[in-house]
């Protein structure tokens, strides 16, 4: 475990070294995924909040408190590990429960012990045997991040089995875990596994966003706007003018581009810019994806495109999100997909 442990956590020093922001400095808020980084799972509205020390020190209103050895924050004793403030949310699917949280810490080295306690004392409390090592995901997210199945109460006699993933970009901390019975858990452990990382990869962007912005480099250093989200052809070039219109009406079957055109005005060179596309019908998200690029220049115009290929009729409604530095802005239209 402790060998692992050390190889999942090698490459911290060259992640903390990341120029960054002061953890007091981020809104718990802007640590927030969207919902649609839980589909087909439906977010809790009522767990769906910022969660301060008070909360996260509590394992009646914090998903993650029993997996760490210490109170998140302790001003008395100062025994913990120094949490600053964070954003957690809850969604279920079916049987199975998915929780996020994203935590900020007063440093790097903080956010990477807290990484730490939360695998040993993960791995020391599962009645689990084959729990025991984790499994590390840091060539997928490239900074320190680990999975970890476990069943904090044996499983033979009622408990939850579950698996919890963990992941520290600088002074933040992302968690998150899926939890049901292990008749349910055993039915859906293809699908859990690629749904935490789903989570995680969303919020993987967000937090290459928000916990790693250099220090001269704030939000009012950057302007851009989404000038619209619409459907074009697949194959086709971009429209910076947009003189062709967007279609409306697309058959079954067509091969089209979700297409986010976006104009930066000013932002940092080499700026990443993250684009999310959602595709909603009445029963839920039918179609989710991500692409980032890096802003070569600035004044510049820029088209994000994810493909996507509409397989029933009905009506499509489609959701483009863009995030720099934090900042997002959101653009929703429609379109008709016909026989």
């Amino acid at each position: 475990m402790r060998k692992i442990l050390l190889a999942i956590v090698a490459a911290a020093p060259f992640f903390m070294a990341t120029p960054r922001v002061h953890a007091a400095d981020i809104s718990p808020a802007s640590l927030r995924v969207p919902d649609s980084a839980f589909a087909p799972a439906i977010v809790d509205p009522f767990r769906d909040r910022p969660q301060d020390n008070q909360l996260a020190n509590s394992t009646k209103n914090d998903p993650f408190r029993s997996h760490h050895s210490m109170q998140y924050a302790d001003d008395q004793h100062g025994a913990d590990l120094h949490r600053v403030d964070g954003y957690m949310q809850r969604a279920t699917w079916g049987d199975v429960v998915l929780s996020y949280e994203a935590s900020t810490f007063q440093s790097p080295s903080y956010a990477l012990n807290a990484l730490r306690d939360g695998l040993y004392q993960t791995s020391n409390r599962s009645t689990m045997k084959a729990a025991r090592s984790p499994e590390t995901c840091t060539n997928v997210y490239h900074h320190p991040c680990a999975m970890l199945p476990y069943c904090l109460v044996s499983c033979s006699e009622g408990g939850q089995e579950g698996l919890y993933g963990v992941a520290q970009f600088n002074s933040c901390l992302i968690e998150v875990k899926a939890e049901a019975s292990p008749a349910v858990f055993d039915q859906a452990k293809d699908t859990i596994q690629p749904a935490l990382h789903t989570i995680m990869r969303v919020a993987d962007g967000l937090m290459s966003q928000v916990c790693a912005l250099p220090n001269a480099t704030s939000p009012s250093s950057m302007d851009f706007d989404l000038i619209v989200t619409r459907v074009e052809y697949a194959g086709t070039g971009p429209d910076f003018s947009l003189t062709r219109p967007g279609l409306t009406h697309v058959r079954a079957g067509t091969r089209v581009y979700l297409s986010t055109y976006v104009s930066v005005t000013r932002a940092p060179r080499h700026c990443r810019v993250d684009a999310e596309f959602v595709v909603r019908r009445k029963q839920g998200v039918s179609f989710f994806n991500t692409v980032s690029r890096r802003v070569s220049t600035s004044p510049g115009l820029y088209r994000m495109v994810a493909v996507y290929t509409p397989r029933t009729p009905g009506r499509d409604v489609i959701v483009g999100r863009i995030a720099m530095l934090g900042v997002a802005r959101t653009w929703t239209t429609a379109v008709r997909i016909t026989k």
